[in-house]
Formats: structure tokens, C-alpha cells, sequence
């Protein structure tokens, strides 16, 4: 008896503690993936959505509705009713994507189906949002109807879930159900008949958004996900006022939102997200805070009112008089609406942007100039941005810095990539790199690791314009100086110094829209059919620069504009000039629709980026424009005295200090990120950690086992430093590796 015993080391206290072992590392191993996403909730009473049926006022609960982060959903009144037809039928149909089938009633699938903007509108709840518009213009029932089913079976299942699952968590899907959940309390509690299990389901689930967007864990802090966060909790204190939580939603909400000011929104205006289109975005959501805390009657702090402010105003100074926006990082090339709820009058907008004189905007810590030049003697009215501000620790990083974007006549004559379509993993990746835009750069150079630009220097009078910028790169010293002569002359001046022998790149691109001809000796002409405009490209450099056109190219990529969620071929020229010390110099001349005239700017010296002469065709004559320094002289013809013109000198003006305005900008962001540091689930390592507990538990247990079989009188010996070792290395995995 004894022996048998021995022969198989089965006691079943061996193998249960061993099998708890597993489980428990297991446990310990999934635990951190689920815990951020647990909230406990209590049923609301009868009292709390009896009380929420009497306050806020539809009106309100109206306006909260209107505050939809889903900012590019452009559906409403008769459009949203077709699409929820579609709906019924069980099809997602939106404009500018593909058709999906769905379930009408919803399933869990359907969260993985389409590209990633239908998978995020999907988890956004979409579908019941479309549903309710359609009824609110309508007044056909079966919309609400099928809105309040699928709102339940999501919650349902929703509410179950223990691990995330596509964009079903993302912060900007929670936010974005915040709006909807509002319009559907206001169409259920002003309608008959009353469903009050509904009611409570609806409470329950402004509960649950409640406490995953006040949770310290899911607060994505550094981005503008998490001023969405932030405008949800202002959403949902408003909206259901008689929670228990609303007090502590609407303190969350304030407090976070004024941490994130200083870092999101420059003291100068822009949003500091590297892009145009997030810019507009930000307008929008600090405006919903200002316009939600108004309608209540609540303190509206002055911090938050000044930054919208700021940025409104940046924005108007950013939009063209067609309302589109410069293709600054990423940013859709459409015309840009603000919505109704920020109260703008739309006439008078669309009047300012018409009607303003010329003006110049340097904004030096954001890192960014704008140019307008309006319509004179049959002159078209042009916009130049120059991008040059980097924020490492915001979001939306993009290598754009020093790119020139050029506006005239409706249309994009030198612009960047813009949102490259999300589903293109390949195509972001490179875009998000120096290829995706026309700032100068090396061939090769990742856009990865720090980096930083300085504004040198910069000049505005009557007839000139001129900005100074210098990127410090891995391999040198890269230098743009952007000339602008009256407002349809551009000269960019591109230098490098390097350290070895290296390839500089310059990739000139005009809107899909436009033609590209070919004149050779480095000469180009992007024409726009039908339009009056077109753009001569003439480009002078160092020995050995090469030019060629490309369009629609992946290798070497170039030649592409994105354009509402598709990229599309555009005309493109790529420059290039190998060596140590490099500069070209590319004119851009908006002229009638023909290429006709000579150059009207041309280098006739070049030493040195501060050491230059250049020959300006004028009505009056050849004039000579010099750089010595900080210094540009203007002398009038050949010799310095034509036609009676005196030699006119100009002082550069230095790019202030702007170290302490960005350290605080950086010293905010830090402080907020080290108050909510960012979530890392490390999915791929727990996956590699997992598989390592499950394959060496029964390898340990095998191996125990079988020299249990020679030393059958020690073999609980062996189970325990057996079981102790494996202890030892799951903790290590557990707590070492996957925290480090």
C-alpha cells in the first residue's frame, strides 16, 4: 500500500495547490486588463428618474444632445432619415465609406466591421444616433422604436463584457455615447407611454459613462480624447442631474479640463495637436463647455472661456474664404462647419473671411505664420501657413515642420497629404513621416527621436515678407527661408549643412484636382482646368539636383492628396541634391492659366543661407534683393540706381525666446500625464506571458513527476521546490517583467 502510494506522488493536496498556482498566476496575469474597466454601479431609484423627468428642460437636454463629439458626422434632417431606412434594412450607408450590413437590433460583430472610422462610430452608437435624428425630423415611431432596442441589447451585452474588445472602450467612443444617451432620455421622457424599466436602464447606463470617464485609470489625459472625457462628464452632470454622481461629474469635468488648458491650447490660440483639422476640433469641444455651462446657468471658468476665445480666433485667421483648411497634419480637405450649437452666424463668418485685409499672424511659441493677401487690381486673394511647432508630448504628431501651404482661387496650389485613410496601415505610417508633406529633409530621415525648429528671423513690410526657420536633424542643419513677394510670388530657399554626404528632398504638391506640365530645365507648370490660375514652379540649386514628377507614386512615394477618408493621385515634383552643403531655391508664381513669362525671382549668388543676392523682375525693372546677416538691401535695376531707386536696407527681426512659454507647455503636460499616467495593458506581452504559465505548469509537473519515480521517498520534496521555483519565475514574469 505504501509503495504504491509512493509510486505516483498523487496526493490530492499536491495537485490542487499546484492547479491553484496556475490559476492564481493566470488570474494575476488578466486581473490588470479587466480592473480598469470594472465599475460598480447601483440601480438608480424611482425618486432619481422621477426627479430627472422634471429637470433639465427639453430645451436643455436639446442642446446637450447637439454637443456630439462625432464633430465630421454630417447627418441630420432629411439625410438622416434615408440612412436610417437603411438602417431598418441593416445597413450602414454614410457618405464617402462603404455600406456595411449590420444588425438592425445590434451584435457584437458588427463592432468589427469596416474601417476604423465606421468601427468607431459603430462603438459610438451610430446607429441609435442616426435612428433618433431621423425621428426627430419625422416623427415616424418605428424609428424610436428600433433606436431603444438596439440601445438595450447593447447595454445588455455592454454591461457583461470583461475585457475590451475593438473601439468598444476607446475613450472617444464612451464620449461620444454621452450625446446620444441624452437624446434618447429627451424623446423617451417627453413620449407616451411611459416605460419606466427602460427609464432605469437608461439611468443605469448614465451611471456606467459616468464612472468609466471619471475614473483616473481610463482619463487619456494627454490628448484631446481626454478633453472629450472631460466634456462627456459636463454632459452627462447636465443631462441627469439627480444622480448621485452629477456633482462629482461636473467637479471631475472643471478640474481636469483646466489642467489640460495650458498644454492643449497655446496662450496664442492654436490647438497644440499639429494639425488644422484637430484645431477645428478643439474650437468645437471647448465651445460645447461654454455653451453647455451658459444654457445652465453654471460658473463658466475664465480659463476655459479665454482659450476658446483664442482659438476661434486662430481659426477664422486659418480658414479660407471657401472654408477649407490648410492639409496641416491630420486634417480633411473639405469645406469646415462649425456647428449650430457655438451660436456663429454663419453670414457673418463667411463675410469676415471674404472681407479681411491683409494681414500677417506670427506665432511664435505655438510655432506657426499665416499670410493673407486679399483681392486687389484683379489680383486673386491668397493663405499661406507655415507649420513649424513640434510638441513631443502631444498628440498627433506629424513631420510637417517648415512645410509651405498655399490657398488661391479654391484651390490647394502647395499643400501636404492630409488624413491619410485610417485602414492604410502602410500609407499613415509613411505620411506620418517627411514624405507625407513638403517640408525639406534627408533621404531616410525617420521621423522618430526629438527634434526641434527655431524661428531665426523674420521681416514684414508692404512688398516683402520673409521667415526664417532652422531645423537641427540627425545628420545637420536644415534651414527654409520663405520669401513672399506682393501676394502671388513665392520664393522658398531651402539649405543644409551635413556632416557626410547625404540626399536632401523637397516635394512640391498641388490639389488632385489640378494638371502638371513638364517645360524642362527644372521648370513646371500645375494648372487647374477651368480656373484662371495656375501655379509656374521654377527651381535653381547647387550642381547636381534632380527633379521629377510624380503622381499616384508608393516608390518613391509621392503625389498623393487625402481627401475625406481617400487618398487621391495629385501632381507632385520631387527635388533632390546629394553632397554635404546643399541649397535649392523653388519660385512659385500664381500667373494666368499659361506658363508664358520668364522667372520673376532668380538666386544670381548663393554662399551661405545668411549670404545670398537675388534678381526680382518688377513693372519698373530689375531690382536686386541681398541678405548680409540680418541684413536685406532692396537697390533698384542693374547698378544699384536704376530708375532713380536708392538703396533701401532692412533689419531682420530675431525669433524671440519662446523657452519658457514652451517649458510650461511641456512642464503641464508632465504634471497631468504624472497625476493620470497613460493606461498600458501590454495585450501582446500578456498574450507571450500567458502562453509561457500554460506550457511550463504541465512541463514542471512532468518533469517532477518523473524523478519522483527514482526518488519516490523525496518526491514532496521535489513538488515543493518544483512548485517554489515555477512560484518564483510567474512572480518574476508577473511583477518584474510585466510592469517594467
Amino acid at each position: 500500500m505504501t509503495s504504491a502510494r509512493l509510486a505516483s506522488p498523487r496526493p490530492s493536496r499536491l495537485w490542487l495547490v499546484s492547479i491553484l498556482l496556475l490559476v492564481a498566476a493566470q488570474a494575476l496575469l488578466w486581473f490588470p486588463m479587466v480592473a480598469p474597466y470594472r465599475v460598480a454601479i447601483a440601480r438608480p431609484s424611482a425618486a432619481i428618474v422621477q426627479a430627472d423627468r422634471i429637470a433639465p428642460s427639453s430645451q436643455m437636454l436639446a442642446l446637450i444632445a447637439d454637443a456630439s463629439m462625432m464633430t465630421d458626422h454630417p447627418l441630420s434632417g432629411a439625410a438622416a432619415v434615408e440612412a436610417a431606412d437603411h438602417l431598418l434594412r441593416g445597413e450602414l450607408a454614410l457618405p464617402s465609406l462603404p455600406v456595411l450590413k449590420i444588425a438592425s437590433d445590434f451584435s457584437p460583430a458588427d463592432l468589427q466591421q469596416g474601417v476604423p472610422v465606421q468601427q468607431l462610430w459603430l462603438a459610438s452608437l451610430i446607429v441609435p444616433d442616426l435612428l433618433l435624428r431621423a425621428y426627430e425630423y419625422s416623427h415616424r415611431r418605428e424609428y424610436l422604436v428600433a433606436a431603444q432596442r438596439y440601445v438595450q441589447h447593447f447595454a445588455s451585452w455592454e454591461s457583461r463584457r470583461w475585457l475590451p474588445t475593438g473601439w468598444l472602450w476607446n475613450a472617444h467612443a464612451v464620449s461620444n455615447r454621452v450625446a446620444v444617451l441624452a437624446r434618447l432620455w429627451r424623446q423617451v421622457r417627453d413620449g407616451q407611454p411611459r416605460d419606466p424599466e427602460f427609464e432605469t436602464l437608461i439611468h443605469e447606463q448614465a451611471a456606467r459613462l459616468g464612472a468609466m470617464l471619471s475614473k483616473p485609470e481610463l482619463f487619456t489625459a494627454g490628448t484631446n480624447h481626454g478633453v472629450m472625457q472631460n466634456v462627456a462628464l459636463l454632459q452627462l452632470a447636465l443631462a441627469f442631474p439627480a444622480m448621485p454622481d452629477a456633482d462629482l461629474w461636473m467637479r471631475t469635468s472643471m478640474d481636469r479640463l483646466q489642467q489640460q488648458l495650458p498644454f492643449y491650447v497655446s496662450s496664442e490660440g492654436p490647438v497644440l495637436e499639429h494639425s488644422a483639422g484637430y484645431h477645428f476640433h478643439g474650437v468645437v469641444v471647448t465651445g460645447f463647455v461654454v455653451k453647455l455651462l451658459e444654457a445652465a446657468g453654471r460658473e463658466l471658468p475664465p480659463a476655459i472661456l479665454s482659450a476658446h476665445q483664442r482659438a476661434l480666433q486662430y481659426l477664422q485667421d486659418m480658414q479660407r474664404p471657401d472654408r477649407t483648411l490648410p492639409s496641416l497634419g491630420d486634417t480633411y480637405r473639405y469645406a469646415w462647419h462649425l456647428p449650430a450649437i457655438l451660436g456663429i452666424d454663419q453670414a457673418s463668418w463667411d463675410a469676415a473671411l471674404q472681407s479681411r485685409g491683409d494681414f500677417t499672424r506670427l506665432l511664435p511659441i505655438a510655432g506657426s505664420a499665416i499670410w493673407w493677401s486679399a483681392a486687389r487690381d484683379g489680383s486673386a486673394a491668397t493663405h499661406t501657413t507655415i507649420p513649424w511647432g513640434y510638441f513631443a508630448s502631444n498628440g498627433h504628431r506629424r513631420a510637417q515642420e517648415m512645410s509651405v501651404l498655399i490657398w488661391a482661387d479654391g484651390t490647394d496650389w502647395s499643400t501636404n497629404t492630409g488624413y491619410w485613410p485610417g485602414e492604410d496601415a502602410p500609407g499613415t505610417a509613411t505620411t506620418n513621416g517627411w514624405d507625407g508633406g513638403n517640408a525639406p529633409h534627408l533621404l531616410g530621415e525617420t521621423a522618430d527621436g526629438p527634434r526641434s525648429t527655431r524661428l531665426v528671423s523674420s521681416l514684414q513690410n508692404a512688398e516683402l515678407r520673409l521667415l526664417d526657420l532652422e531645423r537641427q536633424a540627425p545628420g545637420g542643419a536644415l534651414r527654409r527661408q520663405v520669401l513672399q513677394f506682393g501676394s502671388s510670388t513665392w520664393l522658398v530657399l531651402d539649405s543644409a549643412d551635413t556632416a557626410s554626404a547625404s540626399t536632401l528632398r523637397v516635394l512640391w504638391t498641388a490639389a488632385p484636382e489640378t494638371q502638371l506640365q513638364s517645360l524642362g530645365g527644372h521648370r513646371y507648370f500645375f494648372r487647374n482646368p477651368g480656373r484662371p490660375l495656375g501655379l509656374a514652379v521654377s527651381v535653381q540649386g547647387a550642381a547636381g539636383m534632380s527633379d521629377i514628377p510624380l503622381r499616384g507614386s508608393r516608390q518613391p512615394f509621392g503625389g498623393w492628396v487625402a481627401h475625406d477618408r481617400r487618398a487621391y493621385p495629385a501632381p507632385s515634383v520631387d527635388l533632390r541634391l546629394r553632397g554635404r552643403t546643399h541649397w535649392m531655391a523653388s519660385e512659385l508664381e500664381l500667373r494666368g492659366n499659361e506658363f508664358g513669362a520668364a522667372e520673376r525671382v532668380s538666386v544670381s549668388r548663393f554662399t551661405g543661407p545668411e549670404d545670398w543676392e537675388l534678381r526680382v523682375r518688377t513693372p519698373q525693372g530689375d531690382r536686386l534683393l541681398s541678405r548680409s546677416g540680418q541684413k536685406l538691401r532692396w537697390l533698384g535695376g542693374d547698378g544699384g540706381d536704376a530708375g532713380g531707386q536708392a538703396a533701401v536696407d532692412y533689419l531682420l527681426e530675431p525669433g524671440p525666446d519662446v523657452t519658457a512659454g514652451q517649458a510650461r507647455i511641456a512642464a503641464a503636460a508632465r504634471q497631468i500625464r504624472e497625476r493620470y499616467p497613460p493606461l498600458q495593458l501590454h495585450e501582446w506581452e500578456r498574450q507571450r506571458a500567458f502562453l509561457l504559465l500554460l506550457l511550463s505548469w504541465p512541463i514542471m509537473v512532468l518533469l517532477t513527476w518523473l524523478i519522483s519515480l527514482k526518488w519516490r521517498h523525496a518526491y514532496r520534496a521535489l513538488w515543493v521546490a518544483a512548485h517554489g521555483a515555477w512560484t518564483a519565475g510567474a512572480g518574476w514574469l508577473l511583477f518584474v517583467y510585466m510592469r517594467s
